[in-house]
C-alpha cells in the first residue's frame, strides 16, 4: 500500500503564514523601520528629484525634436553623479536585501516556536552574510544561464514550427515565471531555516523537487506566485491614487514581500520536518509516495 507524507496543504500554509506575520508583527515592523523604510525614502527622493528631472528633459527633446537640445543634455551629463547614483543604488539594494533576510529569520524563529528577536535575527544573518552572498551570486548565474538557454530553445521551436510552437511556449513561459518568482526566497529560506552552507543549500533546495514531491512543490510555488501577482496588480491600481496611493503602494509592497517570505519559510520547514506515514513509521525516503499538488 502506498503512503504519503503528512505535509501541510496550501490552505494550511497560507493560514499559518498569515498568523506568523500577525504574531511577529512588532519585530517585523522594527526590521522594516531600520532597514527598509530608510532605503525606500532615499529611493523615492532619487526617483522624484533626479530621474524625474532627466526624464522631463528627454520628454522636451521628444516634443521639440531638437537635436541640439539633446546634445546639450548629453554635454551636461555629470558622469560622476551617475556613478554616485549607481553606487547609492547598489547600497540600497544590499541594505534592502539584508532587511528582508532579517525578516525571514524573524519569521523562522516564530515558525519554530523559538524566542523571536529582531536583534538576534540581525546577528544571525550577519554571521551568514558571506554564505548568503555566495548563494545568491550562484543563484543568479544559474537563473541567467537558464533564461538564455530557455530563450534559445523557444526561438528554435518557434522557427521549426513556423510560429505554431508559440501557442505552447507562451503558456510555458508564464508557468516558468510563476515557479521562478519565489525561487530567490526559496534558496535563502533553505539556508536560514536549516542553517546550511552554500552548496548544501543549493542541493537541498533542488531536492525539494525530487521524485515524489515534484508536483507538490510546483503547485505550492505556483499558488503563492499567482496570489502575489494578483495582489501586485491590485496594489498597482491603488497606487495610481495621488499621495494616498503611493503610501498604499509602499505598505502593500512590504506586506506582499513579507507574506511571501512567511509562506516560503513555512513550506521549507514543513517539508524538512520528520514525517510519519499512515502506518505510524518514519518515512523520509521519498519513495513510493502519492504526490498531491495541494
Amino acid at each position: 500500500m502506498e503512503t504519503r507524507k503528512n505535509n501541510l496543504f496550501i490552505s494550511d500554509i497560507l493560514s499559518r503564514s498569515f498568523n506568523l506575520c500577525k504574531d511577529n508583527f512588532i519585530e517585523i515592523i522594527k526590521a522594516i523601520a531600520v532597514f527598509l523604510l530608510p532605503v525606500t525614502i532615499i529611493q523615492n527622493i532619487i526617483d522624484k528629484v533626479v530621474i524625474f528631472d532627466f526624464s522631463d528633459k528627454l520628454y522636451k527633446v521628444a516634443i521639440n525634436q531638437d537635436p541640439y537640445y539633446l546634445e546639450q543634455i548629453i554635454n551636461n551629463i555629470d558622469f560622476g553623479a551617475i556613478a554616485m547614483l549607481i553606487l547609492v543604488g547598489f547600497v540600497i539594494s544590499i541594505v534592502s536585501f539584508f532587511g528582508y533576510l532579517v525578516i525571514m529569520k524573524i519569521v523562522d524563529y516564530g515558525d519554530k516556536n523559538e524566542d523571536v528577536s529582531w536583534i538576534s535575527a540581525i546577528k544571525y544573518v550577519w554571521k551568514k552574510k558571506w554564505s548568503l552572498l555566495g548563494l545568491n551570486i550562484l543563484f543568479y548565474i544559474m537563473l541567467i544561464a537558464g533564461t538564455i538557454a530557455f530563450t534559445i530553445l523557444s526561438i528554435m521551436i518557434a522557427l521549426i514550427t513556423l510560429g505554431i510552437g508559440l501557442i505552447l511556449i507562451i503558456p510555458l513561459w508564464i508557468f516558468v515565471f510563476l515557479v521562478i518568482l519565489p525561487s530567490t526566497y526559496l534558496f535563502n529560506s533553505t539556508m536560514l531555516v536549516r542553517d546550511l552552507g552554500v552548496i548544501d543549500s543549493i542541493r537541498e533546495t533542488f531536492l525539494l523537487f525530487r521524485r515524489g514531491y515534484f508536483w507538490s512543490t510546483i503547485g505550492k510555488l505556483s499558488a503563492i506566485s499567482g496570489i502575489i501577482f494578483g495582489l501586485a496588480i491590485v496594489m498597482g491600481i491603488l497606487s495610481l491614487i495621488p499621495v494616498i496611493g503611493e503610501i498604499i503602494g509602499i505598505i502593500g509592497g512590504y506586506a506582499i514581500a513579507i507574506y511571501l517570505i512567511a509562506y516560503i519559510n513555512v513550506f521549507v520547514l514543513d517539508r524538512n520536518k520528520p514525517n510519519i506515514d499512515s502506518f505510524g513509521g518514519d518515512n523520509n525516503s521519498g519513495e513510493n509516495l502519492i504526490d498531491p499538488i495541494i
